[in-house]
C-alpha cells in the first residue's frame, strides 16, 4: 500500500512539473518581443543614392548638393523614390541595396491598411497567406527610431526584415 501511495505521489509530482514546464514555455513564446533580423548590425551608407534596373547599378546625382553621410539625422529627410536605393552593410560585411522598405511578419492576421496608417508607414504589398506585409519607411534618417517604435508598440509583430537587393546574385 505504501509503495502505491509513493508511486501516485511521484506521478502527481511529474504531472505538475510537466504542466508547469509547458505553461512556462508557452508564456515565453507568447511574450517574445519581435525580432529585427540583423537588428543593430546594419550600417547605412548614406553617401550616395543609386538606381538599379536590369542588373545595372547607376549612381544618381545628389540634386540638393547635401552630404548625406554627414547631415544631422534629426533635421534631415531622406525619402527614396521608387527605383532609388542606398547601400547598407550587414553583419557579414556585404553591401546590399535598400529602398527603405521592410517586411513584417505578424503572429496573427492583421489589417495592414490600419496598421500602416497607425504606424505612419506606407503599405507596399500585402502577403496575407504568409501573415506578412511589405512597408516603406518614409524617412531613412529616422529608420532606427521607426523600427524601435514598431517593436515596442506592436505585440503582434513576430519578425521585421530589411527588404534588400543583393547585387552579387545575378539571374542566369
Amino acid at each position: 500500500m505504501e509503495t502505491s501511495s509513493k508511486n501516485q505521489t511521484l506521478k502527481l509530482f511529474i504531472a505538475i512539473f510537466l504542466v508547469s514546464f509547458a505553461l512556462n514555455a508557452f508564456t515565453q513564446v507568447n511574450s517574445k518581443k519581435p525580432v529585427i533580423k540583423d537588428g543593430g548590425q546594419i550600417t547605412f551608407l548614406y553617401s550616395t543614392i543609386y538606381s538599379y534596373k536590369n542588373n545595372l547599378l547607376t549612381e544618381i546625382s545628389n540634386s540638393e548638393g547635401i552630404d548625406l553621410a554627414r547631415s544631422n539625422n534629426n533635421n534631415r529627410t531622406l525619402k527614396l523614390a521608387p527605383g532609388e536605393f542606398i547601400k547598407v552593410k550587414g553583419i557579414d560585411g556585404r553591401e546590399k541595396l535598400f529602398n527603405g522598405s521592410i517586411i513584417i511578419k505578424f503572429k496573427e492576421p492583421e489589417d495592414l491598411q490600419t496598421f500602416s496608417l497607425t504606424n505612419e508607414i506606407v503599405l507596399i504589398k500585402n502577403l496575407p497567406n504568409i501573415n506578412r506585409g511589405v512597408f516603406k519607411v518614409d524617412n531613412i534618417f529616422n529608420f532606427n527610431k521607426k523600427l524601435n517604435q514598431l517593436k515596442i508598440d506592436n505585440p503582434n509583430i513576430e519578425l521585421i526584415e530589411l527588404n534588400t537587393v543583393d547585387t552579387s546574385i545575378r539571374p542566369k
